[in-house]
């Protein structure tokens, strides 16, 4: 009994561990794959909706777009930054600043 709390969370761990990328992939279709696996967007009504509006954004962004918008997202990476808030309000942002173009 007195290991079953350290193995739990190693497995709690590894699992958490897991979902988190190393690096965003260098092209548009993996990075949105990635994205959508570790900010899983399908629990959530509006935050699928802006996934989606992101996803369109990827998609049509040219070379130097989507190489800042990997680059950002990579920084987040490196600073630990969390699906929930960090990533979900990026989406958001990238979002209201395409739609106000």
């Amino acid at each position: 009994m007195k290991y079953f709390f350290t193995i739990l969370g190693v497995f709690v761990f590894i699992s958490l561990m897991a979902q988190r990328p190393a690096r965003f992939a260098e092209n548009p279709t993996e990075l949105i794959k990635q994205t959508q696996d570790f900010i899983k967007p399908n629990e959530n009504k509006e935050l699928k909706e802006a996934f989606q509006v992101f996803e369109g954004f990827v998609n049509s962004a040219d070379g130097t777009q989507f190489e800042i918008l990997r680059n950002a997202m990579n920084g987040m990476l490196d600073r630990k930054f969390n699906a929930n808030p960090y990533f979900r309000n990026y989406i958001y942002t990238i979002n209201n600043i395409n739609a106000s173009e």
